[in-house]
C-alpha cells in the first residue's frame, strides 16, 4: 500500500502522509489525465493488469460517462468490486445495488 500511496502522491503532487487511505482521490485533485497516468505506472509497476486497471480499461472502452448506468455482474470478485467503487467517485449509476 505504501508503494501506491506514494505514486499516488506523486501524480497529485503531495506528500504520501498527506493522503488517507480512505480518501476520495477526485477530492485531492485527481483528474482523468492524473488517472491514466497512474494506470499505466501501476500496471508497468507490478508486471501485471490488476483488477483496477481491468476495471478501468472497462469503464474506457465503454465511453461511460456521468449520468450512465453500469450493470456489473459477478460484483463479489475483484474486478466487479474495482467497478462499483469506480463507478461511485465517478457518479456513474450503477446495478445491482
Amino acid at each position: 500500500m505504501t508503494h501506491i500511496r506514494t505514486q499516488v502522491a506523486k501524480v497529485i503532487g503531495l506528500q504520501p502522509q498527506q493522503i488517507a487511505l480512505d480518501q476520495n482521490l477526485m477530492d485531492l485533485g485527481l483528474d482523468s489525465l492524473m488517472a491514466i497516468d497512474f494506470r499505466n505506472w501501476l500496471k508497468s509497476s507490478l508486471g501485471y493488469p490488476c483488477a483496477y486497471s481491468t476495471a478501468e480499461n472497462m469503464l474506457t472502452k465503454g465511453r461511460v460517462s456521468v449520468g450512465d448506468t453500469v450493470l456489473i455482474t459477478g460484483a463479489s470478485g475483484g474486478v466487479g468490486s474495482a467497478l462499483i467503487q469506480l463507478s461511485k467517485i465517478r457518479s456513474f449509476y450503477w446495478y445491482p445495488r
